[in-house]
């Protein structure tokens, strides 16, 4: 599985993610993960969900690829809500702590 394949995994989830009205958002879990398999290799999805300042809701969606011995793939993507359903992507510097 190369890079652009786990990129794609995750903006199909966040984009599934994006389509949630703003209650929906926060009613998730604040973190919640889920193994998958995408062309027969195994990966942990994890979605973290949290509140921040002026009401807004961060949402990261995280996967993991183990390789062996510990060595593996992570990869994050994410976004801002606020209550007005106004959405920003998160920025590669926002999402150091995912990575």
């Amino acid at each position: 599985m190369t890079k652009i394949e786990v990129t794609q995994v995750a903006e199909r989830e966040i984009s599934k993610l994006k389509n949630y009205s703003y209650e929906e958002l926060s009613a998730l879990e604040s973190c919640e993960s889920k193994r998958i398999t995408v062309r027969g290799k195994s990966m942990v999805l994890t979605v973290w969900k949290d509140a921040v300042e002026n009401h807004q809701i961060r949402v990261v969606v995280q996967i993991y690829r183990h390789f062996f011995l510990g060595i593996g793939q992570m990869h994050s993507q994410g976004f801002l809500m606020n209550s007005k359903k106004e959405i920003v992507d998160l920025q590669r510097n926002e999402l150091y702590e995912f990575t």
